[in-house]
């Protein structure tokens, strides 16, 4: 049995030996996740007991594949060390060595795509006038339609942990590629993992579950990190659209930063009214109906040293509800009440008036979209 990041492989099972193979499966998943007590320092085999379903246990071989002092996958198989005789030992031990060779060989193929797909993104991405053709003949070269239907996916990833990355993703793409698409594109842009993600005659929610299985691997058993959060854009059929997808989806992501949210995946749309504020191309005209609206509050805050504009977000998100903006604002509720009112005073309307609540709720939301959007 070898067990590496991504899968187990189990050989020479047989109806007798069924139980115990599931019992080794087990086990090799869990040390391989982390979930074993069992370290080792060398390259020697070493012996552990693995428990069976009736309670008792066996004992297994384990055998490191070692790759540049990393210990890159397992060999398990059944038995004892002390069982193995000379020959026995130096078969599994060359079978590691091997293996090691293919893992690296398989690496370098990984790091060289891995590279080539940043050189495709920067072309496409960094592009603001007509698509050289050299880019996409590069992408065709490497089994890539980009004039097919995709959809942009953009992950924030902490890239403090990019230990083995590549060779991970590499992993995910391969499981979720299928053979009659054209091969997805993916890489890193602007410190965000982007994947150009073929639909064929799919609609285009079918790449959630894509996006989902990149954050996870990104988060590698780490939902709450920051780096939990993937953003779908699209589709987009035309080569040069692929900039302006790439710019929502990564705006989207941060407005979602700010609001919180983390340990998901979303499509754009999913951010309901401040999504299609997004799209919009022209930022000036939303920067002056956000100003027109909120501007005499964020004068009063600098020139007083006050926080109405975010008392205001915070009242609206909870409904005008004094105690509760009270509590997120570590405030009394006096305190917020003598703001609302303040505020009322300098925007000459009541917060209870539908009219004026929709005008002050868009510029709120497009407050959210310009301050993503300026990262």
């Amino acid at each position: 049995m070898v067990r590496s990041g991504h899968s187990t492989v189990v050989c020479g099972s047989g109806s007798d030996t069924s139980d115990l193979l599931e019992a080794l499966a087990e086990s090799a998943t869990n040390q391989s996740q982390g979930g074993s007590d069992h370290k080792y320092t060398d390259n020697r085999l070493a012996e552990v007991q693995i428990p069976l379903r009736d309670g008792s246990s066996a004992p297994a071989v384990l055998a490191p594949v070692v790759v540049k002092e990393e210990v890159a996958a397992w060999i398990w198989t059944t038995g004892s060390v002390t069982d193995l005789t000379p020959l026995g030992q130096r078969a599994i031990e060359h079978a590691a060595i091997v293996m090691a060779l293919e893992l690296l060989s398989a690496r370098s193929a990984t790091e060289v795509a891995w590279h080539r797909s940043g050189e495709i993104l920067a072309g496409l991405l960094n592009n603001q006038g007509p698509l050289p053709s050299s880019v996409l003949a590069q992408a065709e070269s490497l089994g890539h339609d980009l004039s097919q239907p995709h959809a942009v996916i953009v992950a924030q990833h902490d890239w403090r942990r990019t230990h083995g990355i590549q060779i991970k993703l590499a992993a995910t793409v391969a499981h979720l590629r299928e053979v009659s698409r054209p091969q997805p594109v993916v890489g890193v842009y602007q410190d965000h993992v982007v994947a150009l993600w073929p639909l064929g005659r799919e609609a285009f929610e079918s790449a959630r579950h894509v996006a989902e299985e990149i954050r996870r691997t990104l988060t590698d058993g780490e939902p709450n990190s920051a780096s939990s959060l993937s953003v779908l854009a699209g589709p987009v059929s035309d080569p040069t659209r692929y900039p302006e997808a790439f710019s929502i989806a990564r705006g989207a992501a941060e407005l979602a930063r700010l609001r919180g949210l983390s340990g998901q995946t979303l499509l754009v749309s999913d951010l309901g009214m401040a999504g299609l504020f997004l799209q919009v191309p022209d930022t000036l005209r939303l920067h002056s109906y956000c100003e027109e609206i909120l501007g005499p509050l964020r004068r009063h805050d600098t020139s007083r040293g006050t926080e109405l504009v975010r008392t205001l977000s915070v009242l609206v998100r909870n409904n005008l509800d004094a105690r509760m903006t009270a509590d997120e604002l570590s405030a009394h509720t006096s305190t917020i009440l003598q703001r609302r009112r303040l505020i009322e005073e300098i925007l000459g309307c009541e917060l209870t008036n539908v009219a004026a609540m929709t005008h002050i709720s868009t510029a709120l939301q497009l407050d959210e979209v310009l301050a993503a959007t300026r990262v």
